[in-house]
């Protein structure tokens, strides 16, 4: 435990580590080692609590699991991360699954060595998800046309058009149910739904269009911006001189947080004290 006076977020507070944390990281270190019993009874800890109800299936899916590269090899995740049965890829995933929305995503890429490779393999899926491309082109003949509209002076003009995939959701329970994304949904609407009078309790959503994954305001662009690769999002996962996310890959620690550490703090990576 590190007491930490700042008063701020941005600085480093008291390190609470989950006990799955902990499970996850011994199945990594068992691997390296060479010991896949060990590796698996560690994993499996974690995904039997996960699939409670459905240990078996857990259970058969750990034991399914090879070592793959990983005995001794710093590479294991790079060489693995795409390999399917092999117990590195099953812990890149199950980390992945059960932190997420818990910051220790991009610190567990860096050290694996994956953050460019992860991002970049991002950055093609969204351009493929956006253009409705490759592993999402069935979604390409069910769209509609919709005009992309530029205002100027508060003069709007229509300056072309961008297709457009809907899907259809409604409350159900306390959740939400979405129709429409499913393989045997692509291209069709809910029994319920007959028209925009008539939803059965549906809601028509504009859920694909490149216009989504556009960084610049339709209001403030030209059509020739538009066009251009660089105004869309996937083009701004990481932006540098050196075109890798390495060499600013932690963020600096604020002035603030560095006087508050009474000297124990300090910036690296070539940071100035910020």
């Amino acid at each position: 435990m590190i007491d930490y006076p700042g008063g701020t977020g941005d600085g480093c507070k008291p390190i609470v580590m989950r006990y799955a944390d902990v499970y996850l990281m011994a199945a990594e270190l068992a691997a390296w080692a060479g010991d896949i019993d060990a590796a698996r009874e560690y994993l499996g800890v974690v995904r039997k609590r996960a699939y409670k109800g459905n240990e078996q299936l857990a259970e058969a899916y750990v034991n399914s699991l090879n070592l793959g590269t990983a005995a001794g090899s710093d590479r294991a995740a790079i060489d693995d991360f795409k390999s399917e049965g092999t117990i590195m890829k099953a812990v890149i995933d199950e980390r992945a699954l059960e932190f997420a929305g818990e910051f220790l995503r991009k610190q567990d890429l860096i050290r694996w060595g994956l953050l460019k490779i992860k991002l970049d393999d991002a950055k093609e899926d969204m351009k493929s998800l956006a253009k409705m491309e490759g592993a999402y082109a069935a979604y390409a003949a069910y769209t509609e046309p919709k005009d992309l509209k530029l205002t100027v002076n508060k003069v709007e003009t229509v300056i072309g058009q961008y297709p457009v995939y809907y899907v259809y959701w409604r409350e159900k329970g306390q959740g939400i149910e979405v129709y429409g994304l499913e393989t045997d949904q692509i291209g069709k609407v809910p029994a319920e739904y007959v028209s925009k009078e008539e939803t059965g309790g549906w809601n028509r959503l504009e859920y694909l269009s490149p216009v989504a994954f556009y960084q610049v305001s339709s209001g403030s662009s030209t059509e020739a911006t538009y066009q251009a690769e660089s105004s869309y999002r996937w083009m701004h996962f990481y932006e540098n001189a050196y075109n890798d996310p390495y060499p600013r890959a932690t963020w600096p620690l604020f002035g603030q947080n560095l006087s508050n550490s009474q000297g124990s703090l300090v910036n690296d990576y070539g940071y100035d004290n910020l």
